[in-house]
Parts: C-alpha cells; sequence; structure tokens
C-alpha cells in the first residue's frame, strides 16, 4: 500500500497489525507478536475502535502466557472481558473469559478455571471457541486424574475441530485427545496421535505447537523406555522454544529434558538441569511444572544416596500437587515411601506407599474397561513395595 503511494490510516494499519500479532503468534514469533499488538492497541485506541481494542488484548494475553507472564495474561484478559461487557459483545466476553481460564489453568489455578469453562460449555458459541472450551476442559480433568471425564471433553473437541476447519484448533483437540490416552496407560494411540498432531502442525507452520508435539512424543518415548530417543525430542522441542521465545514452555521442556538425563543415568546433569527448570517455572508462574520439577529432583537426590534431601523436595512436591488436584501427587508418595527406608523407618514407608496406592486406585477407576494395561504398568511399582513393606 506504500510503495502504490496510499499508505494505511491508522484505522487500516491497526488492523494490519492485530493480524500481524495473530499470524506471529501462531506461527511462535512471541516476542515480534508482542510489540505489532502493542503498536495495534494503541492505534486501535486513538482511532476508537473498541472491538478491535478489544480483540487486541484478547491476543495479547495469549503472547503473555507464552512469554511466561501470567500475572500479565490475566490482567490482561480481565480487562478484555470488562471492555467487551461495557459494549454488550457476548462473543467478545465468551473470548476473553477464554483466554482467561487458559492463563489461570497454566497458573495452576483449578478452581476459577472450572468455573470459568463450564459457563463457557453452557454457552451457544462458534465452532472454534466451543472446540476450545472442551479441549481445555479435558486438559484440566487430566491434570485431576478424571481420565473417562478428559476422554469424552477431548473427543467431543476432536470432533468439532475436525468439522471446523482451523489448523490451530485441530492441533490442540488431538493433542489433547493424545495425552489423555498416553496417561491412561494407552501409550500406542497417544503415540500415533502426537505424530498426528506433528504433522498437522508442520504443514501449518505453527512452530509452537510442533514444539509441544515433539515434546510430548518425547514424553511418550520416555514412558515406553525410549530415553535416548526422548532426549532427543526434548532437545528439538526446547531448541524451538528457546528460538519463539516461550519461556513458560521452555520451563517445562526443562523438567523433562531433566527426567530423560536421569533416566539414562546422568544424575548430575539432570539435577542440575531440573534446577534450572524449577527457577524457570516459579518465574513464570507455571505452578504444575515447578512442582513436577521438585518431584523429578527429589527422585535424583535420592538415587544420589540423598535420602534427607530427596524426602523434603518430595514432601514439598506433595503439597503444591494437593493444591493444584494433580493426579500426580501419588509419585510424591511414591518418593516418600522410598526415602523412609534407609534409615529403616518402614512404618512411614509404609504409611506413604499405602497412600500412593489409595490415589492409584482412584484413577484406575476412571479408566475405560480393557484400557488399563498401561497405567498397571506405571504404577506397579508402588503395589511391589508395598507388598514387600507388608510381607
Amino acid at each position: 500500500l506504500a510503495a502504490a503511494g496510499a499508505p494505511p490510516d491508522d484505522a487500516d494499519r491497526a488492523r494490519l497489525d492485530h493480524l500481524g500479532g495473530v499470524v506471529m503468534i501462531r506461527s511462535g514469533r512471541i516476542g515480534e507478536a508482542r510489540a505489532l499488538l502493542g503498536r495495534a492497541g494503541e492505534l486501535a485506541r486513538r482511532v476508537a475502535d473498541a472491538p478491535l481494542a478489544i480483540d487486541v488484548e484478547i491476543e495479547l494475553a495469549s503472547a503473555h502466557v507464552a512469554l511466561g507472564d501470567l500475572a500479565g495474561a490475566i490482567d490482561t484478559a480481565r480487562r478484555a472481558i470488562a471492555a467487551a461487557r461495557q459494549l454488550g459483545d457476548a462473543l467478545r466476553v465468551a473470548r476473553g473469559e477464554l483466554a482467561l481460564a487458559f492463563a489461570l489453568m497454566r497458573r495452576g489455578v483449578v478452581a476459577e478455571t472450572a468455573e470459568l469453562l463450564d459457563g463457557l460449555a453452557a454457552a451457544a458459541l462458534p465452532p472454534v471457541e466451543r472446540g476450545t472450551v472442551h479441549r481445555n476442559r479435558a486438559w484440566l480433568w487430566l491434570k485431576q486424574g478424571e481420565f473417562a471425564a478428559a476422554h469424552a471433553e477431548a473427543e467431543r473437541a476432536l470432533a468439532i475441530a475436525r468439522g471446523a476447519g482451523d489448523p490451530t484448533l485441530l492441533v490442540l483437540a488431538v493433542s489433547a485427545r493424545a495425552a489423555v490416552a498416553a496417561e491412561s496407560g494407552d501409550l500406542a494411540a497417544g503415540r500415533a496421535l502426537h505424530e498426528e498432531a506433528l504433522a498437522l502442525a508442520r504443514r501449518a507452520s505453527l512452530r509452537r505447537a510442533e514444539a509441544i508435539a515433539l515434546a510430548n512424543i518425547g514424553e511418550s518415548c520416555l514412558d515406553d523406555g525410549a530415553h535416548a530417543r526422548a532426549l532427543q525430542c526434548f532437545g528439538e522441542a526446547l531448541s524451538i522454544f528457546i528460538d519463539v521465545e516461550d519461556r513458560a514452555c521452555e520451563g517445562d521442556c526443562r523438567v523433562n529434558v531433566g527426567r530423560a538425563l536421569a533416566a539414562l543415568g546422568d544424575l548430575a546433569a539432570a539435577a542440575a538441569m531440573l534446577e534450572r527448570a524449577h527457577e524457570l517455572c516459579e518465574a513464570t508462574g507455571r505452578a504444575e511444572y515447578a512442582a513436577l520439577a521438585r518431584l523429578h529432583l527429589a527422585e535424583v537426590r535420592l538415587a544420589q544416596g540423598d535420602a534427607d534431601a530427596a524426602r523434603a523436595l518430595a514432601g514439598d512436591a506433595r503439597t503444591r500437587l494437593d493444591q493444584l488436584r494433580s493426579h500426580a501427587a501419588w509419585r510424591a508418595e511414591h518418593v516418600l515411601a522410598r526415602a523412609a527406608l534407609p534409615s529403616g523407618d518402614r512404618e512411614r514407608a509404609r504409611y506413604h506407599a499405602r497412600r500412593a496406592l489409595e490415589l492409584i486406585d482412584a484413577q484406575r477407576a476412571q479408566l475405560r474397561v480393557g484400557a488399563t494395561d498401561g497405567f498397571d504398568r506405571a504404577t506397579r511399582p508402588v503395589r511391589e513395595l508395598l507388598a514387600t513393606l507388608e510381607s
């Protein structure tokens, strides 16, 4: 337009910068997205385009999440919701609430996230927004070990996404369905779906989604015992997260790199990586992965022979995971049980092993019939430990 001698006015420039910001977020260039969206917001306010200013705020909330500024994301989403309510724009209110729910979920604020998503699930929304609601509900249920509810929500999200024609939603929905399968113990189905998500992300040039798919494939490899392949996938994902400035996902990914290093026997490198991961997750407000970093560091310290450090770290992780209603809490109990053994405290070890088994059995009851083999393999060490302690 400028070359044609008709440069855009402020209103057109605001729309162009907003569109540019959307494209940059989808392709994973988060720093550039924030700069474009910041300028778009200023211009939208200057020309008094209130709907566009709200749209910009909603996209900025997504950028803040990726950059690890969850407090900024939450504040920005709340501003967008308030402005949309003033306009009486129900759809933009819903989009703002979706952005807010995602930021709160990433921060581990379970109750408010659930309340927002429940309200949105009951609303009449367009397909993309409706699919996103079900996808986020699937994640919320999954993280609490409610596998049956998570499976139902993921199936709804995937059915909507396949008909909506939105590549970003499709990748997210496939990834959610894959995560439910993998966490429920169906590693083969989970891996196939993660591979599908990776192919879809690459086809649409969604670099951040590509990195998330690679990290998910790495987790599935780690669960399947392919530790070297897992470390390779995590390394590729970490490079992309660093490149696109996604500090929140970088912290999450570093936790998994630490797990892979520990599984390969490099305990010193694993401990250093998990310490760094914990710092980054704390700095970006990633409560869940900050807790998991403490949990996996406890496992490393126990393997290094430092039961006291392991006990302190696992106890802290257990408290954090309880606050998040996380399905991973049984793992912390398992570490606490093992950490009691070097001092000969079998009674304490039995106590924690029993608590771990109670949590495991509650989750197992949520699995579909015939889908328990993988879950049973993952949790067998707890049953074996308790059987030994009670013999």
